[in-house]
């Protein structure tokens, strides 16, 4: 009896994704690459797009497709894509469902569990066309800041329209969300569950002078409520190169509050980015 349930004890352990988690395996070569970096750089087959979505919902685009440096399927957003709607947005559309099309893009990485259910993804297996622009996925590049060689970098800012998320009530609930890390050799397995609140409105009060990195700028820093109040304490913000979000944090000093609109993004290990340029990670 006793061997019968120690076995069951280690079959849940294992199946994590019965009770609707997420489980996402990734290879520590990609993680040592990526660690440190705000973007990456993907030869995208584009699958599906999306409309343009209205200013209230978030003015994105998604494009859904594959890459061969992300290892699997993933969406990329631009942002207030109805500024670049006769530009990038037109370019992204003429390659859509065109395999032998790839479009070349640069963009915000990171992992966000925004889709409830069941999902398993592993980095390096076949990936099959993803059949809808609002297919569950796991790995985005978000926000694009240049596509087919056209700089996006004027659309790192924020939404006109668009209702931000509290801060207390995010960074709450990022806080809350339990996350699993298991090595295993060559690769690194992450248990989550889903979080929302993908754009986020807080004041960022720096810990350290400004790091400049290859593409971006990193910092540690507190988050605050706009009214002033301290949500959490020391959390990796990355920004986006050439950015007017990095270029008003490269301008500030420790202890300077910047109250400006920055939207927040729980992640792993410090590894991701996201968001108008700006991201929290609320997993340390």
């Amino acid at each position: 009896m006793r061997r019968k349930v120690l076995f069951l004890i280690v079959i849940l352990a294992l199946t994590p994704a019965l009770y609707g988690q997420t489980v996402v395996t990734l290879k520590n070569s990609f993680i040592e690459q990526y660690k440190n970096r705000a973007t990456i750089d993907a030869t995208f087959n584009v699958d599906h797009t999306s409309a343009i979505h209205p200013a209230s919902q978030d003015g994105d685009i998604h494009i859904a497709g594959r890459a061969k440096e992300i290892g699997w399927h993933g969406v990329a957003e631009i942002m207030n894509a109805k500024t670049e709607k006769n530009q990038a947005v037109k370019t992204v559309k003429s390659v859509e469902g065109k395999e032998t099309s790839p479009l070349q893009i640069t963009g915000a990485w990171r992992i966000w569990s925004e889709h409830g259910g069941q999902i398993v993804e592993t980095q390096g297996e076949s990936s099959e066309p993803l059949d809808s622009s609002g297919a569950a996925h796991v790995f985005q590049i978000h926000p694009v800041s240049q596509a087919d060689g056209r700089s996006l970098a004027h659309t790192f800012v924020p939404t006109a329209g668009y209702p931000f998320k509290d801060a207390d009530t995010a960074f709450t609930t990022y806080e809350r969300t339990g996350c699993q890390i298991v090595p295993h050799g060559d690769t690194t397995t992450i248990i989550t569950s889903k979080v929302g609140y993908n754009y986020t409105e807080f004041v960022m009060v720096l810990n350290e002078s400004p790091n400049t990195i290859t593409d971006g700028t990193m910092v540690f820093a507190d988050v605050e409520t706009l009214q002033g109040e301290s949500i959490v304490k020391h959390r990796r913000m990355v920004f986006v190169k050439d950015t007017e979000p990095e270029t008003a944090v490269k301008g500030m000093s420790r202890a300077a509050p910047a109250r400006d609109r920055h939207p927040a993004d729980r992640s792993f290990a410090g590894v991701l980015a996201g968001g108008h340029g700006g991201r929290s990670d609320s997993e340390g």
